[in-house]
């Protein structure tokens, strides 16, 4: 039988040049999440909402909170890699961009692309501590 993962607190991921900060919540249930934002001022009933799991079969959830925070949360604590995170953090560079008036396209992908580099990989650190060989922002082949 193999054994449940670990349970990982909230953290929050600097997003380096832009005026965000984005809260991560891996394997949290809804009370859980809103008793940690509810610290945070200005939150919102709606935006409460935004960040609650819409149904049993979601797998995780991003949004922009009116306070500017970006929100990743997924239902399970995700291994380095895990598709649905990879789905959430997709999401969360997307509407960091958007908000800061940066839309999608072949003049502005290189951006998005750095986005979600920086983004996954200060989440997989909290996850799992990358191996000693791999060097942060090093492509493996």
């Amino acid at each position: 039988m193999s054994k449940a993962p670990a349970k990982i607190r909230p953290f929050v991921v600097r997003m380096g040049i832009f005026p965000f900060d984005a809260i991560v919540f891996p394997g949290s249930s809804d009370a859980e999440v809103r008793r940690t934002l509810d610290g945070y001022e200005g939150m919102t009933q709606a935006d409460h909402e935004l960040v609650e799991l819409a149904s049993p079969t979601a797998g995780g959830r991003a949004a922009l909170l009116s306070g500017n925070q970006l929100v990743i949360r997924t239902r399970h604590v995700p291994e380095p890699g895990d598709p649905e995170l990879a789905h959430e953090v997709f999401h969360a560079v997307h509407f960091l961009m958007e908000n800061v008036g940066v839309r999608l396209s072949d003049d502005s992908d290189e951006v998005y692309a750095y986005g979600i580099q920086h983004l996954t990989e200060q989440i997989n650190r909290r996850l799992k501590p990358l191996p000693k060989s791999r060097k942060p922002g090093r492509v493996r082949a």
